[in-house]
């Protein structure tokens, strides 16, 4: 009978007649040869377990048969090498597999569309154990997948809080040698968490970790969160509508836009690092809120949305260069830098944009103050033509008393007392001034003015602030 013959027969016969399980001897044998297999294996992939190295694992105890112990391990130490090095190469390999994190049971989350969100709740051992070492707390839940949002929030904090007690450290020094920053970095991407921007809704996050990615040099991440499309700013399976999506991630980048201005101001490069970055905000504005949404661009005339994205941020870094100023330790350079972002953010820009200039430190000028001075008081006077001082009363009042004071200072009567006679006419309910006092009656423009008779009313005015609370 011919080969392919007998194969076919043989073939035909095993589908009519299934064949029989193996007997006690081929189970046997199939047994040995599979555990030789596994033994050869498991010693290339260990290979470092060397028998002198297992017999420091069992030492003499101390007694009078302790010679007697040793004589007799160094007749046995040939015999039993192989097999003990075997047994500890098995433990450690069964130990590396069960405390492998892709092993180990994740926790059910509270919503599944917020990853990193779990319902873990931490015993006194852990809430001690997150005070000595914060970081390798959540390192430590990281390996065993039950690290969340709220946790690496609460570490971050105490991390941060543990280098502002530390007299010995830097700030600045103390967070970048910390890598809290990158440690969470890694975590967010193996999670699967930085897939989208739904983590950015979680602003007690946003405000922790951004500190850290600005020390660390991670600026570029947050950036990319920024300009993130609005169908990547959140996980596929959220059933918000697309203008909903677009009012929210505006609101998150307004947030985390602030928090990279704050941070670069208290922890990064200071100031001029902070211009830098509302700067580039302010550039790539139109871009950040369009979103990516299909025939949803923002419109050109739409500078209300771009003002609202850049307002806060703005604001923050506003009142910073102000204090700056009064102290002397802002550049012209930095200044005459922000000037020009004004305008973006502000919609009295003309109004700041004077009143930085009359504090310039390398040219300062109360012209423009004056001249805006004039234009408001004459488009207040005028019917219909909107008034410009009473739409931010607080701001103007500051900003003339402040107007006012430079210009005595610097001798130009005229032009300081009709500041002040500008203020009394048009805020007399928010200087107390109902009624009339001629020892306090600025004397009409083209008068001679008497500095005495100013400066008195100056400071009456300035008392008439503090005491109204403006």
């Amino acid at each position: 009978m011919k080969p392919s013959a007998l194969l076919s027969l043989r073939s035909l016969v095993s589908k009519i007649h299934p064949r029989l399980p193996l007997d006690r001897q081929e189970s046997q044998l199939l047994l040995s040869l599979l555990t030789t297999s596994f033994r050869h294996h498991l010693n290339s992939e260990y290979p470092s377990f060397r028998a002198d190295e297992t017999q420091n694992q069992f030492p003499d105890k101390p007694g009078r048969h302790g010679a007697r112990g040793r004589a007799r391990q160094d007749t046995t130490a040939r015999s039993g090498s192989a097999k003990l090095m075997s047994s500890v190469a098995a433990h450690h390999h069964f130990g590396s597999i069960l405390t492998s994190p892709l092993f180990t049971k994740r926790r059910r989350s509270l919503s599944p569309g917020r990853p990193g969100e779990g319902t873990r709740k931490c015993s006194l051992e852990d809430v001690r154990r997150i005070v000595d070492d914060p970081m390798g707390m959540f390192e430590e839940n990281v390996a065993l997948g039950t690290a969340t949002i709220d946790m690496a929030t609460f570490c971050l904090m105490s991390r941060m809080k543990e280098i502002l007690g530390s007299p010995a450290l830097s700030v600045r020094a103390g967070m970048r040698d910390s890598g809290a920053g990158t440690t969470v970095l890694r975590w967010m991407w193996s999670s699967g968490l930085s897939a989208s921007n739904d983590f950015l809704a979680d602003e007690r996050f946003v405000n922790a970790v951004v500190p850290f990615l600005v020390v660390e040099g991670h600026s570029d991440v947050a950036w990319f969160w920024m300009k993130r499309s609005v169908a990547a700013n959140r996980s596929p399976n959220t059933s918000s509508t697309p203008g909903y999506l677009q009012h929210s991630a505006t609101r998150e980048k307004r947030y985390l836009l602030l928090k990279l201005v704050e941070a670069e101001l208290n922890y990064g490069g200071g100031v001029d690092s902070a211009i830098e970055t509302l700067q580039r905000a302010a550039d790539q504005a139109e871009a950040i809120l369009a979103l990516g949404i299909p025939g949803q661009g923002l419109p050109k005339t739409e500078i209300g949305s771009i003002r609202a994205f850049l307002a806060p941020a703005g604001k923050l870094l506003y009142r910073h260069c102000m204090r700056l100023l009064s102290t002397g330790d802002l550049s012209p350079k930095a200044l005459d830098t922000f000037i020009t972002v004004l305008p973006k953010f502000s919609p009295i820009h003309e109004l700041h944009q004077a009143w930085l200039q009359m504090h310039h430190p390398a040219d300062p000028s109360t012209r423009p103050a004056i001249k805006l001075l004039r234009s408001a008081s004459r488009a207040s006077s005028m019917p219909h033509g909107g008034d410009r001082l009473t739409k931010h009363k607080k701001t103007w009042i500051k900003f003339g008393l402040d107007a006012a004071r430079l210009l005595l200072k610097e001798e130009q009567w005229e032009d300081g007392a009709w500041v002040l006679e500008v203020l009394q006419t048009s805020f007399p309910e928010e200087l107390g001034l109902h009624t009339k006092s001629p020892s306090h009656t600025v004397e009409r423009a083209g008068a001679e003015v008497d500095e005495q008779t100013s400066l008195r009313l100056l400071e009456w005015l300035d008392a008439s602030l503090r005491m109204n609370r403006l």
